[in-house]
């Protein structure tokens, strides 16, 4: 059996900006969601709205 272990980081990111491209899919969508779970201000640069809103 096949498992991911996990482990979580602080690595200081609270109340910093962060500008994430690309942010509705593949690795800028998993960027943007580690950066929000460590606390970080996001902002999404994404090319369609709807591809935004189904992520």
């Amino acid at each position: 059996m096949k498992y991911i272990e996990t482990v979580n980081i602080d690595i200081g990111l609270q109340n910093n900006n962060a500008l994430v491209i690309t942010s509705s899919q593949g690795l800028g969508k998993v960027i943007a969601v580690f950066l929000l779970r460590e606390g970080a201000n996001v902002m999404l640069s994404v090319r369609s709205e709807e591809k935004l809103v189904a992520a």
